[in-house]
């Protein structure tokens, strides 16, 4: 039985009629109505005004396979997007992403191309990117769209884009894994939690972790995780997804940030081959550098290139493995390289500004404006005397001073393959891509604070994201290969190639406008064959 339902908007103070019919939920077995708006009410006579709304087409956001048809002439920029067509082929990127995503993959990588394009631009300026470009969903996709486009990217799917990248390259090189956090304003998000901010925000963040080939300077995975997890828990997770995935052969190269006996058990256990930086605060290495403190630094052990002491020594790893399931524990000896390092530069400008601080607390000390975040510092190096006559002296501890600077200039790396300290050096050094490709995601890609209050759409941006990530990082490598960054920004290089345009013509091949010697010179070097042009 339908009836006249009346509420009223608290903002606006106008006053909807709904029709209102009752109807039995045989599932949730209760009463339930459904409402439709008939009108609104007039202030004055209190009668209904009955309400027209505007029928609106829904856009389909799926996209039928095979090319898009060309049923208008149409003039659009294409230098940059056929740029990004061709890497998309020769990573692999499209074929994966189209075996994953068969119906709206176009649509991912029309956004992807355009947040590489429009440095730091929000989406909401994709429509009229996409009136000017021709690019692989060759439609424009309003903000609605997108949100849904986003909610779409299932957590298999992007596993099984992983899975698919990572067989392409995985066992070619070593794999650089490094954290980051991404503040937000959102309450919203599940995983939003205060934490260590590498950007030192003051905000709730996320944390992301990134694996990325130090050959291929490409990433080929990455995990979002709360805020207040701490880099040494995620390697544990990372090795299961890795096993899951199907990776074999793997070889990681991590910072000492991830260092813990528990991990290094676990990449033992899982057959990986790792590099890894320590502290040198740990009781096996200073034990290890203290036989060997005065010889490594022997002229004989100095490398010039890198200006540093280098010295290696195999030693033994005490392997533990504890095996619930038989209710037994392994004990083992493996295999492991300690090469230790001593740079006479770090150690003078550590030494510097320790002093520094050794001043500072003096000072406090003495004028008794002590600050209590440094109050082990002042029992740790200092000896406070008070007398009747003299006063209050401060005297330092020379041997704890001593103590304190004794390991400055010295770091440490670890290593199960790895048996030259300065190969060991340089490819962890190589690492620092990863901190790049970070800074690219959150500032290129417009991605330091989450601009989302959905979970769904925090996932599926972020994996768009990402996407754009693999274009921007192999353009990086071939234009540092190519050593282009001489000459060219890469927003400057892709505004070369943005110039180019195309012509559509029913019924006609693509037509490619005037392609220059200078941009013809730039897609050899980025590894892409230019297209055909008119000229």
């Amino acid at each position: 039985m339908a009836a006249i339902v009346y509420q009223t908007n608290i903002k606006t103070g106008v006053t909807y009629a709904y029709e209102s019919v009752s109807y039995w939920d045989k599932e949730k077995k209760q009463s339930r109505a459904k409402r439709k708006c008939i009108g609104k009410v007039d202030p004055e006579t209190k009668k209904i005004v009955p309400t027209h709304k505007k029928k609106v087409q829904p856009i389909s956001t799926q996209t039928k396979r095979g090319p898009i048809p060309i049923t208008s002439v149409d003039r659009n920029f294409y230098g940059a997007t056929y740029l990004f067509d061709r890497i998309g082929h020769n990573t692999g990127v499209t074929e994966d992403l189209k075996a994953c995503f068969p119906d709206n993959y176009r649509q991912i990588l029309s956004i992807a191309y355009y947040l590489i394009l429009e440095d730091k631009n929000s989406l909401s300026r994709f429509p009229r990117w996409a009136a000017l470009h021709r690019h692989p969903h060759g439609a424009v996709i309003p903000s609605q769209r997108s949100s849904e486009l986003f909610a779409s990217i299932t957590e298999e799917a992007k596993q099984r884009f992983f899975s698919l990248q990572g067989k392409r390259r995985v066992e070619k090189e070593y794999l650089a894994y490094d954290s980051t956090s991404i503040s937000s304003y959102s309450k919203c998000l599940k995983q939003v939690r205060y934490g260590k901010n590498k950007d030192h925000d003051h905000l709730p963040q996320i944390n992301l972790t990134l694996l990325f080939g130090q050959q291929s300077r490409l990433p080929f995975h990455y995990r979002k995780l709360a805020g207040n997890i701490t880099d040494v828990k995620t390697l544990k997770k990372l090795l299961f997804d890795m096993n899951t995935l199907g990776y074999k052969k793997v070889k990681m190269v991590l910072d000492r940030g991830f260092y813990s006996a528990d991990n290094i058990n676990d990449l033992y256990k899982h057959h990986l081959k790792f590099l890894i930086a320590s502290k040198v605060s740990l009781k096996f290495v200073k034990n290890h550098l203290d036989n060997v403190r005065d010889t490594m630094c022997n002229w004989k052990y100095y490398n010039q290139t890198h200006q540093l002491y280098t010295y290696t020594l195999p030693i033994s790893w005490d392997y533990v493995q504890k095996r619930p399931y038989k209710g037994d524990t392994i004990k083992e000896n493996r295999r492991m390289y300690l090469h230790l390092y001593h740079s006479p530069e770090r150690a003078l400008e550590d030494e510097i500004s320790f002093n520094n601080r050794l001043a500072t607390w003096q000072k406090e000390l003495e004028t008794g404006q002590q600050h209590p975040d440094n109050e082990k510092y002042y029992t740790k190096f200092f000896e406070i005397k008070s007398t009747p006559v003299r006063g209050t002296k401060v005297i330092a501890k020379e041997e704890a001073i001593a103590d304190a600077k004794r390991n400055y200039g010295y770091f440490v790396l670890l290593s199960n393959e790895v048996k030259d300290a300065v190969k060991a050096l340089e490819i962890y050094r190589n690492k620092d891509l990863v901190e790049k490709a970070f800074h690219n995601l959150k500032e290129r890609l417009n991605f330091r604070r989450m601009g989302v209050s959905s979970e769904q759409s925090l996932d599926g941006k972020l994996f768009v994201q990402y996407i754009s990530l693999i274009f921007l990082s192999y353009i990086k490598k071939k234009m540092h290969d190519n050593n282009l960054f001489k000459n060219h920004t890469i927003q400057g290089a892709l505004d070369e190639f943005d110039v180019i345009e195309c012509f559509e013509v029913p019924g006609q091949q693509l037509q490619v406008g005037e392609i220059t010697k200078r941009q013809m010179n730039l897609y050899t070097k980025l590894g892409v064959t230019p297209p055909v042009s008119l000229q």
